[in-house]
């Protein structure tokens, strides 16, 4: 592998603080910005300056992020990103109820309805309702010292940040590690027309590294 983008990264606390900018030379035009933020600018520069599309891998510090995952859709990426155990989910075969009935005054509902009983999952949750004969123990490379292996299982799943925009979104692969609960999703919000992927490490050959 080879870095195709660097840029330092400066935290909110310095950036708001003229003192220590001026102390240290940053120049006027930088402003804060997320590391998601940068990843994606870096990522369109790479692609618009010729480089091959490749599966994207990035841990939870971006894969938590909405905005980083629906940018990455958006540029028609394929990703595998990590994303916190805490993040909430409708398990398999459960949504959120659609809007309320339009009473003909006003403007139509548009946001999705809960109630008792029908609400979503954390990843955590929905990783320990699952059955133990629904892991799966796979080896994905040679270690320094013995083979990385751990068990492993995809469900489709809904994320609730992507269905509380819309009611057409897809379905999502959420894999999940036992080792790791929640340690890899492709969960962004993706168009009708975007499939859905498997997140499955097996199935990368060309990938290109959030760090």
């Amino acid at each position: 592998s080879l870095p195709v983008a660097y840029q330092l990264y400066l935290p909110e606390s310095w950036a708001n603080d003229a003192g220590r900018r001026e102390k240290a030379g940053v120049p006027e035009d930088v402003i804060f910005r997320t590391k998601p933020e940068i990843a994606l600018t870096q990522i369109r520069a790479a692609l618009d300056a010729g480089v091959s599309p490749a599966v994207v891998l990035a841990d939870a510090g971006y894969g938590n992020d909405t905005a980083f995952r629906t940018g990455l859709t958006e540029m028609g990426l394929t990703y595998v990103v990590g994303v916190q155990s805490s993040i909430r989910l409708w398990s398999p075969g459960t949504q959120p109820l659609p809007p309320k009935p339009w009473s003909g005054r006003g403007r139509p509902p548009s946001l999705v309805r809960r109630q008792p009983g029908h609400a979503p999952v954390s990843a955590k949750e929905l990783a320990q309702a699952l059955p133990e004969d629904a892991w799966r123990r796979i080896t994905w490379r040679e270690g320094s010292k013995v083979p990385l292996a751990s068990r492993f299982d995809a469900v489709r799943v809904e994320e609730v940040s992507c269905l509380a925009l819309s009611m057409a979104s897809s379905p999502l692969w959420y894999a999940k590690v036992i080792s790791l609960v929640a340690s890899s999703s492709n969960s962004a919000c993706p168009s009708p027309e975007t499939p859905s992927i498997s997140s499955h490490p097996a199935h990368m050959k060309e990938t290109m590294d959030v760090l």
